[in-house]
């Protein structure tokens, strides 16, 4: 898993890095990143995090790993905001 994170991170800065270069207007990129990036932080990162250490501390099958899993559902909703806010960023320009 290692190499695949690695992989990943090279990705996206060499495409914000790419989008910087080509973008006169830093503003948008500061929109598109902090649409999708702030809702990861907020909504999606915190519930997959939570979950991961209920399975490394709990079995799956524990009642405190069934019942954290709940805040499983502010992933779809982080989703939806990230999607929207990057949309209502690309209206405003």
């Amino acid at each position: 898993h290692q190499k695949n994170h690695i992989m990943l991170v090279i990705i996206m800065l060499m495409v914000q890095s790419a989008l910087a270069i080509l973008v006169k207007d830093i503003k948008i990129i500061a929109g598109f990143s902090g649409a999708a990036m702030g809702s990861f932080l907020v909504y999606i990162c915190p519930p997959l995090l939570y979950c991961k250490i209920l399975k490394e501390c709990f079995d799956r099958d524990s009642p405190e790993y069934k019942k954290g899993r709940r805040c499983l559902a502010f992933v779809p909703f982080g989703i939806f905001i990230g999607i929207m806010g990057v949309i209502m960023t690309y209206r405003s320009i």
